[in-house]
């Protein structure tokens, strides 16, 4: 609108404001105040002196909002001008008061700043209001964290352990955390180590801090400095080399791309480890792709990702890869089509998704996503899930039922559970160190490191300081990844060597589980005979009392005596034989090649040849997913990959319906089908570049919600 009848706009609309009974009355009320603005123009003493072109400067609708556009409605509307601020208003208001209609566009819009800093109202709360919050923030007192349920249960578990030592000294345990006795402190974890089973100089720093946490939580307050600071140097100084704790650092490994493919194809070919349903197998390679992708924190990705963070996105054809283009807030990763299918995100996703039959359009089969033509007046085509199925766990756990174990419905896969998975698999490749979902985390973050920059990587890896402290703690590893001899020499560089020689120690030879004699020697265990000593004891009563079983004896006292020695009797023998299988692991990583090399000094070569064995599958499904990834490796075109593709999302989608039941072992067979894996190591090798054949290409887009902790 030009200038002039803009102007002409206002004078009209202040002509009917003035004309309104309500906005003679407000004149009366605020002609006697005084008005002030900074700048060039000089002081207005009555709103009548306010000119046209600055009322133009702030046209609010009733709304509070403007879109730039005249309002040409005024009915009960007040000029802007009448909204003036008096003299106590902050500069910021003052300021804007003097900026007229010649210093702005006719299309600019304050109106966000003018409702934004509250400015844009003549009503003004009563000072009783600003008393009321005055007093209620002082009774409040300091705001405290907002912790995570998990921070929770460590506080309350280290609260209820300072609890039983105050009970044990006789003390009040809020009073006593109140006073901030240092002596005090001391004398508390000479007492935990003693009653303990802390080994590590570490443990004791990590719930001496949760201590702290404590205390801020029951005072309002936190501890000073000066009691930091000498509690954590009696810690080094005393407690440690007095009670011998451990102050060894804990291995800081990366899994890397070629350890991922390994572990996949043991997982996919080799592995025979009957899982309680074969969807857990196939979560488990999702976890591994998805947290190698993107280095995620474990915590936020197993068990917390839902369907409604993630969306399938069928785009036209491309004539060329492309960097995938979606950065949205407030974490968000696209994955794409792999051309080795073993790493292809895509396809356990999208088979979980077919079994759980959470699409909104009715899909036969994968071939029907692939067979969408995105039209010409739109960029992509998005799939969407089903209402029922947003709030939900990808990654769910089983349970069991009269027909058997099946995939429950809302019961998410547990952190514990997978590492479990993980560990396992990883010990049955060979590896010497107990693998955990943060070595796939670390490896990852360091090739984000490599390429990416440190505020980058940063927000990718969910840290949420400014700089590299959490990084260099927590995701650097123990290893130098780097050819110093080159760097420092200026000899030729053998990077692929160095990166060789941190690669996590393996052996197929290792051993996966304990002897008979190894068994034995863990059920001999001194504690663990006590234990079930009185387990037997309280058996015995149980029938003393004239009950012939346990379960007879249900609600009584007696039975549950008897189910307290039992699981800490299970608990410590499943304990002592994971520590006694990792004590044989190490042993044979730390003798297998000297028994290697004295066989080699008398003339006995190793094969240079493995032999693919003949493994059994308790399903054939599981037979015909490790054909289809044997078949990939000899596949030379993109066109070629799309029918074994189709069949994987098929076969994996029918592992992981929901209403299959599998029967126990001990109840029932289920088929077993015998193949020849002889391409089982084919695909890791690099292939070709294959040539886009294909008329439509899916992107599968995860959204990661931030959680809160930074490591």
């Amino acid at each position: 609108m030009p200038r002039r009848a803009w102007r002409r706009h206002n004078i009209r609309r202040n002509k009917a404001a003035a004309s309104n009974p309500s906005t003679s009355r407000l004149k009366e009320k605020l002609g006697s105040q005084t008005y002030r603005t900074q700048g060039r123009g000089p002081q207005r003493r009555s709103f009548e002196a306010w000119p046209d072109d600055t009322d133009s400067s702030f046209n609010c609708g009733s709304d509070g909002e403007s879109d730039g556009e005249p309002d040409g409605e005024y009915g009960e509307r007040i000029p802007v001008a009448l909204q003036a601020v008096p003299t106590a208003r902050t500069r910021e208001r003052q300021q804007l008061a003097d900026i007229s209609s010649d210093d702005l566009d006719s299309e600019s819009d304050l109106s966000d700043f003018d409702v934004d800093s509250g400015y844009g109202s003549l009503e003004e709360d009563s000072d009783e209001f600003y008393d009321g919050l005055l007093e209620r923030f002082r009774t409040e007192g300091p705001t405290l964290a907002n912790h995570s349920e998990n921070t929770k249960n460590m506080m309350h578990e280290q609260e209820q352990k300072w609890r039983k030592f105050c009970s044990h000294r006789k003390l009040d345990p809020v009073e006593a955390l109140s006073q901030c006795d240092v002596p005090l402190f001391k004398v508390y974890w000479v007492w935990r180590v003693k009653n303990s089973r802390i080994k590590k100089e570490s443990a004791v720093m990590a719930y001496w801090k949760i201590l702290s946490m404590v205390y801020a939580q029951k005072t309002a307050s936190w501890m000073s400095d000066e009691v930091l600071y000498d509690v954590r140097n009696w810690i080094h100084v005393y407690l440690t080399p007095t009670y011998g704790l451990d102050t060894s650092k804990k291995e800081k490994a990366g899994i890397f791309v070629e350890d991922l493919a390994v572990l996949l194809n043991h997982h996919w070919i080799r592995d025979e480890e009957v899982f309680a349903h074969e969807r857990l197998r196939v979560q488990l390679a999702a976890n591994l792709i998805l947290a190698g992708a993107t280095a995620t924190r474990p915590g936020a990705l197993i068990g917390q990702l839902l369907y409604e963070h993630i969306e399938f996105q069928l785009f036209r054809g491309l004539t060329r890869e492309e960097r995938p283009h979606f950065v949205l807030k407030p974490k968000e990763f696209a994955f794409r089509e792999d051309d080795m299918l073993i790493y292809d995100p895509l396809i356990p996703i999208m088979a979980l998704a077919f079994a759980d039959d959470a699409f909104v359009n009715k899909f036969k089969g994968p071939e029907d996503i692939y067979g969408l033509v995105v039209g010409a007046n739109e960029d992509r085509i998005r799939l969407h899930w089903k209402e029922e199925w947003l709030k939900r766990t990808v990654f769910r756990d089983v349970e069991s039922s009269a027909n058997g174990v099946r995939v429950a419905l809302d019961k998410a896969l547990q952190y514990s559970k997978e590492r479990g998975h993980l560990i396992r698999l990883g010990r049955s490749i060979g590896l010497s160190k107990a693998l955990e979902w943060y070595d796939l985390r670390r490896g990852s973050g360091k090739k984000l490191n490599e390429a990416l920059t440190p505020e980058e990587r940063n927000k990718i890896m969910g840290h949420r300081q400014g700089d590299s402290t959490v990084y260099v703690m927590y995701y650097m590893s123990n290893f130098n990844d780097a050819d110093c001899q080159s760097i420092c020499f200026g000899s030729a560089p053998q990077h692929d060597l160095i990166h060789l020689a941190g690669r996590l120690l393996r052996h197929g030879d290792a051993p996966t589980v304990l002897t008979d004699h190894q068994k034995f020697e863990v059920s001999q265990n001194p504690t663990l005979v006590r234990c079930r000593q009185k387990r037997a004891r309280a058996l015995q009563q149980i029938k003393s009392r004239g009950y012939p079983t346990r379960k007879d004896a249900e609600g009584t006292e007696l039975a549950a005596r008897y189910d307290h020695y039992n699981k800490k009797a299970d608990r410590l023998n499943k304990k002592l034989k994971s520590k006694r299988l990792q004590q044989a692991i190490k042993d044979f990583h730390n003798s297998i090649h000297v028994d290697e090399v004295n066989r080699e000094l008398n003339g006995i070569k190793p094969s240079m040849v493995i032999a693919p064995p003949t493994i059994e599958y308790e399903l054939p499904e599981r037979a015909q997913v490790a054909r289809l990834f044997s078949q990939a490796a000899d596949v030379t075109s993109r066109e070629a990959l799309y029918p074994l593709r189709m069949s994987l999302v098929r076969t994996l989608a029918q592992l992981s319906w929901q209403d299959i039941f599998v029967p126990n072992i001990s109840e029932g067979k289920t088929r077993r089908l015998s193949v020849l894996t002889t391409a089982a190591w084919k695909f890791l090798g690099t292939q070709d570049t294959l040539q886009t054949t294909r008329n439509a290409s899916t992107a599968f887009i995860y959204r990661h919600r931030s959680f809160k902790g930074n490591s």
